[in-house]
């Protein structure tokens, strides 16, 4: 009896055994795949972030370039005031109409704005 009672214990062991190891390589198998998923979000949210900021540096350009923009019709209204615009005025001008070519990415030429060649 005492032999049978042995050598169902081995059984049931050898069976618990194998199961436990099944487990145990199939928790791994999900702890690599949770791990990749984890990885795959990280990435996803470094992108949404870069996004977020990008959205926010166009935001700062446009009031900026708007900014900008104004400031060159008001000193063009100062111009066409004047008959004789002093140099200072004629300096003004010139310099603020070069401020929103630098938000669009223009360079501009006798008046006109041409796409600058990246």
């Amino acid at each position: 009896m005492a032999q049978s009672s042995f050598k169902l214990a081995l059984q049931i062991g050898a069976t618990i055994g194998q199961s436990f190891r099944s487990a145990v390589k199939s928790s791994q198998v999900q702890l690599g795949q949770l791990g990749a998923s984890i990885n795959k979000l990280k990435g996803q949210q470094a992108a949404i972030n870069k996004f977020e900021m990008a959205e926010t540096n166009v935001g700062k350009a446009r009031a900026a370039y708007n900014a900008a923009a104004k400031e060159v019709m008001k000193l063009r209204k100062q111009m066409a005031g004047t008959e004789q615009p002093s140099k200072q005025l004629a300096q003004s001008f010139e310099s603020a109409k070069q401020k929103p070519s630098v938000y669009l990415g223009t360079s501009q030429t006798k008046g006109s704005v041409t796409a600058q060649s990246a």
